[in-house]
């Protein structure tokens, strides 16, 4: 079985693309335990996406797991805090770590990028 984490990494997605940031991310990632896939993406609002696949079973000790992933990977710490606070109060795991593919800005509908693997 395998789990995902994802990640919203406040950055330009082309700066970061371009920059040490996104080689010392896939130079990371690969030593974790169980890792199996990385994928990366621009999201509607022009930032970066990440998401990592592991071959663990998602209880509550991956969920844990995986904020301190997300916090050493550099995701944002005020969306960490609310899945945190999410997690405490709704114990519903599913509700963690999400990178929505759409939103709206200023009434106009915005799409992420496609994901493409690292």
């Amino acid at each position: 079985m395998t789990q995902t984490i994802f990640i919203d990494i406040d950055t330009p997605y082309q700066e970061f693309v371009n920059s040490k940031d996104y080689d010392r991310l896939i130079e990371r990632v690969s030593w974790i335990t169980n890792y199996e896939a990385g994928y990366i993406r621009s999201s509607a609002s022009g930032r970066v996406h990440v998401k990592l696949v592991f071959g663990y079973e998602f209880t509550y000790d991956f969920a844990l797991l995986s904020f301190c992933i997300r916090a050493y990977l550099g995701d944002d710490a005020m969306r960490i805090r609310a899945d945190l606070d999410r997690l405490y109060r709704s114990r519903d795991l599913a509700k963690q770590g999400r990178c929505f593919w759409e939103k709206y800005r200023d009434g106009k509908l915005m799409r992420a990028g496609e994901w493409v693997k690292f």
